[in-house]
């Protein structure tokens, strides 16, 4: 599933942030199968997709940064969101065997995991709704592009984190 509209339209991607996620708060035998389900396919496969995706534009030659958003939560469990916490382990496990394989074969291609604490966003305030992300192409004054998966709200700065993550390989920022 190479988007090559996006090069042709953007250039070179050089770095990619893969940041999805929706929450449905509540103890585990509270929420729905096909819920719990729905928060580990956009939360965990949405990074899993937007990975696989820049890798086939980044490929050729093999350069650039994946950053993989998980949350602290992916580190450190807490009651009453066993599936958003289940997909954030897995977004950080997976980070960390794709920094390993990336490291192994020498590649020039950085990947970084973000782990933030709590950041104010929609997601929590849901209240059992779920919160829509968008997928959306940024530019700033700096000529280096970026493909961003996430929210148009600043919870954090984008190039800040890109320009930073990738000075910490195999370790979570």
């Amino acid at each position: 599933m190479k988007d090559e509209g996006i090069v042709r339209h953007r250039g070179k991607i050089e770095a990619v942030i893969n940041n999805a996620g929706i929450a449905r708060l509540g103890s585990f035998d509270s929420i729905p199968s096909a819920d719990f389900q729905r928060v580990i396919a956009v939360n965990f496969f949405g990074v899993v997709h937007g990975t696989r995706a820049a890798l086939e534009v980044m490929r050729e030659p093999e350069s650039g940064t994946i950053v993989n958003v998980a949350s602290m939560n992916g580190k450190v469990p807490a009651p009453f969101m066993s599936s958003y916490v289940a997909a954030k382990h897995a977004v950080v496990g997976f980070t960390k065997s794709l920094q390993q394989e990336k490291k192994q074969q020498q590649s020039p291609l950085h990947v970084s995991l973000v782990c933030p604490g709590w950041v104010r966003t929609p997601i929590m305030d849901a209240r059992g709704r779920e919160v829509s992300w968008t997928t959306r192409t940024c530019d700033d004054a700096n000529p280096r592009r970026y493909w961003s998966a996430g929210r148009d709200e600043e919870a954090f700065p984008a190039k800040r984190l890109l320009y930073g993550a990738h000075r910490v390989p195999g370790h979570a920022v």
